[in-house]
């Protein structure tokens, strides 16, 4: 496990932070992330439904619906030795949602904890495009899940020195090829997405209605 940010304490509990729209959540959201946090031996992990993405547009399901959504994934999940749970500290604030500022109010909430970012390598990559990046790498460690054998082709500079401090660690995990484009598209063809979701939150998008199309008048 990468060393703790500064002003942590060593025995502090580390806390995966595992961000996304989960618009809808899907088995790529869940099975990598299981596999990495046990690689990294983490004690809990934590995902975040975003309220606004920075570099995306608007979330097509409201947020109590993501938000239950994950909340159901996360309790039918198999157990792996580490706790999953579901944070809402984004929904809860105005305005986009930043990596930095959700951190200082996980902070605030939990000033002893130590957190970990695990990101998948499409993220970690274009992690300097992210909010005060800088300042972000200094103070949390990282995670980068990525497939076996992979290799970046030209590791940016701060990678070098983010593993050599400890700081990010780059773990391998077998990939789930789905995104919630693909599964969102599949529903409003009239498909059935119960393969690419758990079945709890594939049930809640039929309740729901979620993604279908509306009929033609």
């Amino acid at each position: 496990m990468p060393a703790p940010p500064h002003g942590a304490r060593a025995a502090a509990p580390v806390i995966g932070l595992f961000g996304g729209a989960f618009d809808p959540i899907h088995h790529g959201h869940l099975a990598p992330v299981r596999q990495a946090a046990r690689a990294a031996k983490l004690a809990r992990v934590a995902y975040i439904p975003t309220a606004r993405p920075a570099h995306r547009a608007r979330p097509h399901a409201a947020a109590r619906d993501r938000l239950e959504m994950a909340r159901i994934a996360l309790r039918d999940a198999p157990d792996c030795g580490v706790k999953f749970e579901v944070d809402d500290v984004e929904l809860r604030m105005p305005g986009r949602s930043y990596t930095i500022e959700t951190l200082a109010a996980l902070r605030r909430k939990n000033p002893r904890a130590r957190y970990a970012l695990l990101l998948g390598m499409d993220a970690l990559l274009g992690f300097e495009k992210w909010r005060r990046w800088r300042e972000l790498r200094q103070s949390v460690c990282i995670i980068g899940i990525a497939r076996a054998g992979w290799r970046a082709p030209r590791p940016p500079a701060w990678w070098r020195e983010a593993r050599a401090a400890g700081t990010l660690l780059l773990v391998e995990a077998e990939p789930v090829e789905i995104s919630s484009t693909q599964v969102r598209a599949h529903i409003a063809g009239g498909g059935d997405a119960s393969d690419l979701v758990p079945r709890g939150v594939w049930e809640y998008i039929c309740a729901r209605r979620l993604y279908h199309r509306a009929p033609a008048a």
